[in-house]
């Protein structure tokens, strides 16, 4: 089966090259340690969650060079618009917002006074430009507007760690975000169970059965099967191993429709990549719950992981690495967040077949947007999709 690939920087391939020299030499367990090392990775200015593989390169890099306080990134615009400055020894991170646009609609009386950004300075490599960020409103009683089309937008960036600036002027929310977190108390085991537990309950994916060895998903039955509960270490431990055949059972067809999942006769590849999924995604699910995964748990994964041949995917197929970190946060995502599962059901399909070049800092669509993909997005229910990363 061919795996839809992610465009990949040359920062972001240096650090998936890093990441196998680590396995290398010090086991799977050296992939595992920076998604327990903190927090979920967000814009210090809007406090939006990172999402995709950003939370990855992100959560690396700060592992490698750490940093106090939670991790919170800046563009450069934002740190010169904040009045800040950069370090010296500052580190850049190579990360991609991406998504659909719907842009709003603006009346004729109104759009001669709307600027827009000229083909060479727009992020995407389309017909209709997409409108200022600070377009007017539409005037009461002024002529109807005609209803645009939803636009796709994927633009990389560089940004900072918000310890590798000085003097940026900090919003109120996002200083009262760092007060809470560097006085956070952390959950007893008994609350992180409920915290999991009730994520899990209210997810309601597929029927659970108890019985057996052996923990696994059946896609052509769309059942989890679990051992019985006496045979965890603990009730952590279940709750996690549950969430782990949960994330599996995301990609069925009726869900997410993961090719590694759906796919009549998978290859051991197409196998070893869900099985990454599977293991961010319940290391997401942690996070999700501020749960910190017990020793134990880490490595049991690193010995699946291995049995998997991690090293040998990231040596030869960063893509689709980084296309399992993705499927990874969308997996997490429906199953934490059920209310919002529309829109990571069409967000996971135009992700897919939308795919993307990068030219020199930017990267282009395809011209004209495949069929199939714009009428995917115009089913999402979402003004505009906080996807960086995909």
């Amino acid at each position: 089966m061919a795996l839809p690939p992610v465009p990949l920087k040359d920062e972001q391939r240096a650090l998936i090259s890093h990441l196998a020299e680590l396995v290398e030499k010090d086991g799977e367990i050296a992939f595992l340690r920076p998604w327990v090392a903190g927090d979920r990775p967000r814009n210090a200015i809007t406090l939006d969650p990172y999402h995709g593989y950003n939370v990855f390169f992100t959560l690396f890099s700060e592992w490698l060079h750490p940093h106090p306080g939670p991790p919170l990134y800046l563009t450069r615009h934002q740190i010169e618009q904040q009045g800040g400055r950069l370090e010296a020894e500052a580190r850049p991170v190579a990360v991609l917002y991406a998504g659909v646009y719907r842009p709003k609609p603006v009346a004729a009386t109104e759009r001669e006074l709307t600027a827009a950004p000229t083909p060479a300075a727009s992020p995407v490599a389309s017909p209709l430009p997409l409108p200022g960020p600070d377009a007017a409103p539409i005037p009461s009683g002024a002529e109807s507007a005609p209803k645009l089309p939803a636009r796709f937008f994927c633009v990389s960036s560089i940004v900072y760690h918000l310890g590798d600036t000085a003097g940026v002027r900090l919003p109120k929310k996002t200083r009262q975000f760092i007060d809470e977190q560097v006085n956070r108390v952390a959950w007893t085991e008994e609350e992180q169970c409920n915290r999991l537990r009730g994520i899990l309950e209210k997810a309601s994916l597929c029927p659970v059965h108890y019985g057996g060895n052996q923990a696994y998903y059946s896609p052509p039955g769309d059942y989890i099967q679990m051992p019985a509960l006496t045979s965890f270490r603990s009730d952590l431990d279940h709750l996690i191993a549950l969430g782990h055949e949960s994330v599996h059972a995301t990609g069925a067809a009726g869900r997410l429709k993961r090719p590694t999942v759906t796919a009549a006769h998978p290859t051991p590849h197409d196998r070893a990549i869900e099985e990454i999924v599977a293991v961010v995604g319940s290391l997401l699910l942690c996070q999700k719950g501020e749960i910190n995964p017990p020793e134990a748990q880490l490595r049991s994964w690193a010995g699946y992981l291995k049995s998997w041949d991690l090293p040998q995917i990231l040596r030869e197929h960063p893509e689709h690495f980084a296309r399992a970190l993705v499927w990874a946060d969308l997996a997490h995502l429906y199953i934490a967040e059920p209310e919002k599962r529309p829109d990571y059901v069409t967000k996971r399909q135009v992700s897919d077949q939308f795919q993307l070049d990068f030219v020199e800092s930017r990267v282009v669509a395809p011209d004209p947007i495949p069929p199939a993909v714009a009428a995917l997005a115009a089913e999402s229910t979402a003004e505009k999709w906080p996807a960086p990363g995909w």
